[in-house]
């Protein structure tokens, strides 16, 4: 037996599924200056800007004892309710939130 599926139900449906995610790990160069926060409150400022339903979450802060690198890795999750999203608009979305991250905070990603 198959069953017809409504809109309400696909609409569940899709909400359930994974969205698309990407971890970006940024290197400020002032390490001492530049914080976690300033990381995703740049980020979370170029995100509100593209629409769509986001999630912003930490992977890894690293700086090493004896050196002064410090890597800032933020994970980015993305969901349009509205259609599917393909890995091209994504990949806008993403630019934007790296050019704008380094332009704010004098990091560089790796």
């Amino acid at each position: 037996l198959k069953k017809v599926v409504g809109p309400d139900e696909l609409r569940k449906m899709a909400d359930d599924m994974s969205p698309l995610t990407k971890n970006i790990a940024f290197v400020p160069t002032q390490d001492e200056k530049i914080a976690y926060s300033q990381i995703v409150t740049t980020t979370q400022k170029s995100l509100v800007e593209s629409g769509l339903e986001f999630a912003i979450s930490p992977v890894d802060i690293y700086a090493p004892d004896a050196g002064t690198t410090k890597n800032i890795t933020i994970r980015i999750g993305l969901t349009s309710h509205t259609k599917t999203l393909t890995g091209d608009e994504a990949a806008v979305v993403i630019g934007k939130v790296i050019t704008a991250t380094m332009q704010a905070t004098d990091a560089t990603i790796i």
